[in-house]
C-alpha cells in the first residue's frame, strides 16, 4: 500500500480523475489522505510503527510511462520538498536506485 498523508486538495482533485484510469487492483494500494490521516492510517499501521515526523524517499519502480507522465503535470503542483522525496524509476531503474540505496540491501 502507498499512502499519501497531507496531500492537497489540487492533489486529491487530479487523482480522482487521474484515477479513472487506472487498473482497480493497482488503485486499491493508494491511500490519498489529507491533513486528518491518523484515523485512516491507524487502520493499517499501529501507532507504535509510527514515526513523530514522517520522512524520507518514496521510490516507484517500474513506472510505466502513462504513470511517469501523469507525475510530470502533478508534480507541478507538488511543493519542492515533497518532489524531491519522489523518485519515479521506470523499467531500467536498478542503476538508478543505486545511487540512493547500498546493493548490498537489495534482494
Amino acid at each position: 500500500k502507498l499512502f499519501i498523508i497531507n496531500a492537497g486538495w489540487v492533489f486529491r482533485s487530479l487523482w480522482s480523475m487521474i484515477s479513472l484510469w487506472v487498473d482497480p487492483v493497482t488503485k486499491e494500494k493508494f491511500h490519498i489522505l489529507g491533513g486528518n490521516y491518523q484515523e485512516e492510517l491507524l487502520k493499517y499501521i499501529d501507532a507504535d510503527q509510527l514515526p513523530s515526523v514522517i520522512r524520507g524517499k518514496l521510490f516507484i519502480i517500474n513506472a510505466g510511462w502513462v504513470f511517469r507522465s501523469l507525475w510530470s503535470m502533478i508534480s507541478l503542483w507538488v511543493d519542492p520538498v515533497t518532489k524531491e522525496k519522489f523518485h519515479i524509476l521506470g523499467g531500467n531503474y536498478q542503476e538508478e536506485l543505486l545511487k540512493y540505496i547500498d546493493a548490498d540491501q537489495l534482494p
